[in-house]
């Protein structure tokens, strides 16, 4: 179908929010051409975007974000029967041997900056956040509870199959560093350990307050966030959202924690505004993490202030560990001087132009009973993680 209208400012492809028209009817292996990417699975059909095939919306120095670049260069919506996606996925055996390495985060952490750094690579590409399993589990799979489902089988083979179609986008033998969307992915870790056991896994932070405070900028900029929390905690005790307030509550469920536990419920009770609830967030994606590490899934993770304080000391021990070529420390220490987050609404230069956090001890008082809820360090402290290079 060929997109003739976008609605403004949507980051969505479904078909209510474009104005389509049937183009034809093509063989179901045209979705393995490279101007073809995956945009979301359900549970009879699975959708993917045609776009322009002098784009290479891989090139994260042009689109830091791949949900937007989708947005911007979607030309065509294909559809194709689950049956047909099933058969086509189940010949691609690629993922199992790729040298791939996942960015876990907290966001705002300098997980963009990591994939500028490993965009300088010669043979590596950089997933830099797709969108596909959030609109998957908000269009395919409507679940209320995105943890009881994320535990299912059915779950496992949808996650398997975007892992696969996706490293199939990518330039055959490259190596992948895949920086994942900060919403519902944290999930995928557990199945990505255990069915693709050669990939390495990072996670990425900095301190709860650090966060929050970058947090709070990025929201004066992209009011909708601040509006998508406020419906999540007002409908919090309904056990089946609809509409609106169930896409807010996935939209923020992105650890196993974060909305369908007691502490989301007592922090509710606090009436938290968008600076406490991300220290929220940040504590319950660090215990999420600090919890795979006590299961025994091997995860490094990577710490803003080591790499900003001396980038290419910290750039050689994660190389070092990844075995990469340290001749190329210095391209990738170079890279950190371009915005990684240059065109969007939250780069440098917009930023800049934002009002800061101004500190009131009432409420980070609140962010302190939010973070002993989840017996973590209060706000001022600097936090590690087990395992940070």
């Amino acid at each position: 179908m060929r997109i003739v209208y976008k609605r403004p400012y949507s980051i969505d492809l479904r078909l209510n929010t474009k104005c389509t028209v049937h183009k034809n009817f093509a063989p179901a292996s045209v979705v393995l051409l490279p101007n073809v990417h995956l945009h979301s699975i359900g549970k009879d059909q699975v959708s993917f975007i045609e776009f322009d095939s002098t784009i290479d919306l891989l090139n994260v120095r042009k689109n830091p974000i791949l949900l937007v670049a989708h947005l911007i260069a979607a030309r065509k919506i294909i559809t194709i029967r689950r049956s047909a996606f099933n058969d086509i996925v189940s010949q691609l055996d690629e993922g199992e041997e790729r040298n791939v390495v996942w960015m876990f985060h907290t966001m705002r952490c300098g997980s963009t900056i990591w994939a500028q750094i490993f965009d300088t690579l010669p043979d590596w590409s950089v997933i830099s956040e797709s969108a596909t399993m959030w609109r998957t589990l908000c269009d395919g799979y409507k679940e209320a509870d995105i943890n009881a489902f994320s535990k299912t089988q059915q779950y496992e083979d949808v996650i398997v199959a975007f892992i696969k179609m996706f490293i199939h986008h990518t330039p055959k033998g490259n190596s992948i560093l895949w920086r994942a969307h900060g919403i519902v992915t944290d999930q995928m870790v557990p199945i990505i350990q255990r069915r693709f056991p050669k990939h390495k896994i990072l996670f990425s932070y900095r301190d709860a307050l650090s966060c929050a405070k970058s947090y709070h900028k990025i929201t004066k900029a992209i009011p909708m966030l601040k509006r998508r929390i406020e419906i999540m905690y007002s409908d919090l005790d309904n056990p089946n959202p609809a509409g609106e307030s169930r896409t807010s509550r996935l939209y923020w469920a992105s650890s196993s924690q974060a909305i369908h536990s007691q502490h989301a419920y007592r922090v509710a009770k606090l009436q938290p505004n968008i600076f406490e609830w991300y220290v929220h967030l940040w504590a319950t994606k660090v215990k999420l993490f600090q919890q795979y590490q006590r299961d025994g899934i091997p995860i490094k993770c990577v710490y803003y202030d080591h790499l900003i304080q001396n980038p290419k000391a910290y750039i050689t021990r994660v190389f070092d560990y990844l075995g990469i070529s340290l001749a190329h420390v210095e391209a990738a220490a170079q890279s950190m001087n371009y915005d990684s987050q240059a065109g969007l609404t939250f780069s440098r230069d917009k930023q800049a132009a934002v009002s800061t956090w101004c500190r009131d001890e009432a409420q980070v008082n609140r962010c302190n009973t939010v973070l002993t809820m989840l017996e973590l360090p209060d706000l001022d402290s600097k936090y590690m993680m087990n395992d940070t290079f």
